[in-house]
């Protein structure tokens, strides 16, 4: 039996595999965005992404998390597990088994990891007998100094190695990383470029400003350098035009057990982020404002963001006032969202509305990936625009896409597309519109509740309604664990109380102080 595993398939035909081990608390289906994005320079790659079990960890207070062996500092000093280690460094090797074994030569097969995984890829590629392409290795560090040396496999000095490691770490001190890149050095390693890894040797950047997680220049940086350890035939893009598409801005938030802190916060034009404290309210709950220079989005502007929400964290995600879309000279602005959220983790997603000005245009597409433990309350609203200004749903074209995932399934695909002449026939008589996604254990008695009420829509059905001072909405249960809620209402604040009234519920999960921020 090989370790459960999440496979992200080559899109062309199959000459190499990574195998790419996911860090602390966290799961295989974390990296599948990055492995997706790492595909389009690499179409001939099979992603095999394997998932951690669960087990008991020492810095966690002994409670069990996903986990590939027991931790019991985040320092060099502390004990290495060493049967946890060797006993999954045995299991990533079933997997590089099973990749040769279809096909696929050793020295075609690349071990990565990040973090905690991380380890085992040095431990996997330094003491491996047969000869593999290279090892990945982000914001991790080295274990079992001690016995290494009597490790090292006969092909060790001719492995390519891409260390990467952020220079704020809260997690993993850079110094650990420097001491890791030294050692390796004098197991006999060069340094390398990452443009040189051919021949061997280890390419080692560290990355100013970043914390415990990846930014767009190192994920840019590693295509780079796995394109050149396992070659392709293709034209290669333009650096200046991104090798990857991967968003600019990151959101990464960690629940430690003890503490909840932003593992990674990056953000440029034309984003901002704001990460106010919570003064009361339950550990793991954390709070992110975003919003635009300027106050919304000029003509062809791209707001790109991925966030990560790490195991047992909540991320509260808000906006400061509504994103204004403003007049588009023939090019539509565009904000994308990412939303990684792990085991037992929570995204409270609640931004205000879009406000679409007079003939702009706008396209958001926002992705939500969940593990089936974890739950999500997300709100994606829009108004007619500037009413004090006359403005009556009179933008050009609006589009909305939201996608929801939990376990690697597509439970909800939800579109709007709005485009002129007949707008505002179609939207009359409202002056705000929204949805309400409920998914998980933590929403379930908001769900109830909404249920219960269903009823009181029967005037609406019948076509007997106005516009008066409460939205109008209705339900649709889309699984037993998972609802969507439409509202269409006079104007924002009527949808934004109404929801308050109905959420009370989800002030026991993230607090009052929150709960108050989120629907003052």
């Amino acid at each position: 039996m090989v370790l459960e595993h999440l496979i992200v398939p080559a899109t062309a035909k199959q000459t190499a595999s990574l195998i790419f081990v996911h860090g602390l608390g966290d799961s295989g289906y974390g990296w599948k965005p990055v492995a997706e994005l790492l595909s389009k320079s690499l179409p001939h790659v099979k992603f095999i992404l394997p998932h951690a079990p669960s087990q008991p960890v020492t810095v966690n207070g002994g409670m069990s998390m996903p986990s590939w062996f027991d931790l019991t500092s985040l320092t060099l000093e502390g004990t290495d597990d060493e049967d946890g280690l060797l006993k999954s460094a045995s299991e990533i090797n079933k997997l590089v088994t099973a990749e040769v074994d279809s096909g696929i030569p050793s020295h075609r097969v690349l071990v990565g990891g990040f973090s905690q995984g991380s380890c085992l890829a040095f431990l996997v590629g330094l003491s491996s007998e047969r000869k593999l392409a290279g090892t990945v290795a982000l914001s991790g560090w080295l274990p079992l100094r001690h016995k290494i040396k009597s490790m090292l496999g006969p092909h060790h000095q001719h492995l390519p190695i891409f260390q990467a490691h952020g220079s704020d770490d809260p997690v993993v001190a850079t110094k650990y990383a420097d001491f890791t890149s030294s050692y390796i050095k004098s197991l006999g390693f060069k340094d390398v470029p990452v443009s040189q890894p051919q021949n061997g040797g280890i390419s080692f950047t560290k990355y100013d400003g970043i914390g415990h997680g990846a930014c767009q220049e190192e994920l840019q940086d590693l295509a780079e350098w796995l394109v050149k350890v396992l070659g392709y035939t293709w034209k290669k893009p333009d650096r200046q035009t991104d090798i990857l598409t991967h968003p600019r801005n990151n959101i990464a938030i960690t629940n430690d057990g003890y503490s909840t802190y932003f593992s990674n916060l990056c953000a440029a034009y034309p984003l901002k982020l704001l990460t106010p404290a919570l003064r009361t309210g339950p550990v793991g709950v954390g709070i992110c404002y975003t919003l635009q220079y300027g106050g919304g989005l000029v003509s062809g502007d791209i707001c790109d963001l991925s966030v990560d929400i790490h195991h047992r964290s909540t991320l509260i995600l808000l906006t400061q006032g509504s994103t204004k879309v403003f007049k588009s000279s023939g090019k539509t602005s565009q904000q994308k969202l990412m939303v990684n959220v792990h085991p037992h983790a929570t995204i409270v997603s609640l931004p205000d509305p879009i406000q679409p000005f007079a003939h702009s245009r706008y396209k958001q597409k926002q992705d939500f990936f969940l593990d089936g433990t974890s739950s999500a309350v997300i709100l994606d609203s829009l108004n007619s625009g500037r009413s004090a200004c006359g403005e009556y749903w009179d933008f050009d074209r609006y589009t909305s896409i939201n996608s929801i995932y939990v376990d690697g399934h597509l439970i909800v695909k939800d579109s709007v597309h709005l485009i002129q002449p007949d707008i505002q026939t179609r939207l009359h008589p409202f002056h705000a519109y929204a949805m309400l996604f409920l998914i998980g254990e933590k929403t379930k008695s908001i769900r109830e509740d909404f249920h219960t009420q269903q009823s009181s829509l029967n005037s609406v059905l019948n076509g007997r309604f106005h516009v008066g001072s409460r939205p109008i909405w209705s339900l649709t249960n889309i699984s037993p664990q998972a609802s969507v809620v439409r509202l269409a209402g006079k104007d924002d604040e009527s949808i934004k109380h109404f929801l308050g009234e109905r959420c009370t519920q989800l002030e026991d999960t993230i607090g009052n102080e929150a709960f108050v921020r989120c629907f003052r």
